[in-house]
């Protein structure tokens, strides 16, 4: 995080006094509310000692404060709008922010004007068209007396067709049933079972996963028990991964994202700004979505 006010960092500094001594008064450590809410243990010292210097953007930081008011079960409104407060500050004082970080750089919009993107389309459209119509006209078409030129009298001749090997009767196997021609089930043979049926398809290999932001919300993914990635989604914004046993997720907030896997919904819990942890999706999961 960049250069803070001071009037912000003073505001954050009592938000950090206050949660630091309700954590005390019910004696739990910054472990172990680290273990109850994912974050960064690092991170919940430098909220309880107010440096926003270290922390990632504003947006995760006021997401960890509120994950962290709920494991103290900490309804302080005024905690709540002091918090605001602190966001509007800095807003105020940094002016339109631009992309500085990996958080940032996944948020921000593109660069290049909308504008200028739509106008070198039509430009290469048209490029292609005018190339279509020069080759067009510089290719001759072939008149009618080189049409007629190319009949031989061979080809005027009747055609006699000459007997297709396919059209000939196939010959009668042992026990005077015929084989199965081409797209027929082969017979049973007497006295014998019929034929296991081949799948029509290989099963599904592979595991897909689908997240469509309904609010801004971050997300912690982990793939093939990979190194975790944290990435902040938009509304309607949608992401997609692929793994090839599992995926961890880690949701900020319940009902800001929906989840897909190979495309069939996962449902979350529906009371909203819950932190959901450590979601385990795999392809027993999976079977037990499709039955």
């Amino acid at each position: 995080m960049g250069q803070v006010p001071t009037a912000a960092a003073e505001l954050f500094a009592e938000i950090g006094l206050k949660l630091r001594a309700v954590r005390e008064s019910q004696g739990l450590t910054l472990q172990e509310i680290s273990s109850r809410t994912r974050i960064n243990p690092a991170f919940l010292k430098k909220i309880e000692d107010g440096q926003l210097e270290g922390l990632p953007a504003l947006a995760f930081v006021r997401g960890f404060v509120r994950n962290y008011m709920q494991v103290l079960e900490l309804d302080d409104p005024q905690l709540s709008a002091e918090l605001l407060k602190v966001g509007e500050i800095s807003a105020e004082s940094s002016g339109p922010s631009q992309p500085t970080g990996y958080y940032d750089v996944l948020t921000s919009e593109p660069s290049v004007p909308v504008a200028k993107i739509v106008v070198s389309i039509v430009v290469v459209l048209l490029l292609v068209w005018a190339a279509y119509l020069i080759y067009r006209v510089a290719t001759p078409e072939p008149s009618e007396s080189e049409g007629v030129t190319a009949v031989t009298p061979a080809d005027s001749a009747p055609a006699v067709a000459a007997p297709q090997p396919a059209m000939q009767p196939a010959p009668a196997a042992p026990g005077g049933t015929n084989p199965a021609r081409p797209g027929q089930a082969a017979p049973t043979p007497p006295g014998g079972k019929a034929p296991a049926a081949v799948p029509a398809a290989e099963a599904r290999q592979g595991l897909r996963l689908t997240v469509r932001g309904l609010e801004p919300t971050w997300v912690r993914l982990s793939v093939d028990r990979a190194t975790p990635v944290e990435v902040m989604l938009k509304p309607a914004e949608t992401m997609e991964w692929d793994a090839n046993e599992e995926f961890r997720l880690t949701i900020g907030k319940s009902h800001g994202v929906a989840v897909y896997l190979n495309g069939e919904e996962i449902l979350l819990p529906e009371e909203p700004n819950r932190l959901i942890p450590g979601i385990v999706l795999n392809k027993l999961t999976l079977l037990k979505l499709e039955n």
